[in-house]
């Protein structure tokens, strides 16, 4: 356990490497991601640091370049929906490639290249590598609500409350993913310490989930109670972090 301890550590000093790291451009950046979208082709998604396991084909049926409604920020929509040129994966001389690189924009932790071949890397390093990016996300999903709160502003609640959303969908998901592969996700942990680990891991980030939850809840509905349990949720992770690493020095 002190080993995946440490390397959650290291995962959080680094945690800006996973951040939605193209989702929102300058308007050059999202005109020039657009020219490689074609309306009627087909495109994948695919999140390797999210732990995504396989890529998802979605054809094209519009596109369009629409200011995000904050510092001059703008954004890719795909079907009416914005996405993450750092995730996308168009046709291009032959192959699927990364949109947020063919765009000129740094980022890290995706391939350039999609490889649509099943893959024949040793399982269990996969695995392993899967579980680390699961607790790279739960890591970003923390310091994203702890900006959130500091930079609130009404003029923008629209955006923050988008953003807020999105996040309460990933981390249902990641939970979800989390909790039906906790047995495979850590292979150096014996069964009784891998499961006790996971829920542990599992807890906070159902901490996460219910401060997104009422600081969503709190846009909407102005309710300062609200903010106070975002609040408290934050604090219950901290305490719950600061234990787990303190049972393991």
């Amino acid at each position: 356990m002190k080993k995946i301890l440490f390397r959650l550590l290291i995962i959080t000093f680094s945690v800006s490497l996973y951040a939605d790291q193209a989702a929102w451009v300058t308007k050059r950046e999202a005109s020039k991601a657009s020219e490689f979208v074609i309306v009627g082709d087909d495109i994948y998604l695919f999140c390797e640091p999210c732990g995504d396991s396989k890529p998802v084909k979605q054809k094209v049926e519009s596109k369009m370049v629409k200011s995000v409604g904050t510092k001059r920020l703008y954004e890719l929509q795909i079907n009416n929906k914005g996405v993450d040129l750092a995730y996308i994966y168009v046709r291009h001389d032959s192959k699927y490639k990364n949109l947020a690189i063919l765009t000129d924009i740094p980022v890290t932790g995706v391939s350039e290249t999609l490889n649509l071949q099943p893959a024949s890397n040793d399982f269990n390093l996969f695995q392993e590598m899967i579980g680390e990016l699961m607790l790279a996300n739960m890591v970003i999903s923390y310091d994203l609500i702890n900006s959130l709160m500091v930079s609130y502003s009404e003029d923008n609640s629209e955006t923050y409350k988008r953003v807020s959303d999105r996040q309460i969908i990933i981390l249902t998901d990641l939970i979800e993913k989390f909790d039906k592969n906790k047995e495979t996700l850590f292979p150096e942990f014996p069964d009784d310490g891998g499961s006790l680990f996971a829920k542990k891991i599992i807890a906070l980030m159902d901490d996460l989930l219910a401060a997104y939850s009422n600081y969503s809840n709190y846009i909407e509905f102005k309710d300062q109670k609200m903010i106070d349990k975002v609040h408290y949720y934050i604090k219950s992770y901290d305490d719950q972090f600061e234990a787990l690493l303190n049972e393991n020095k």
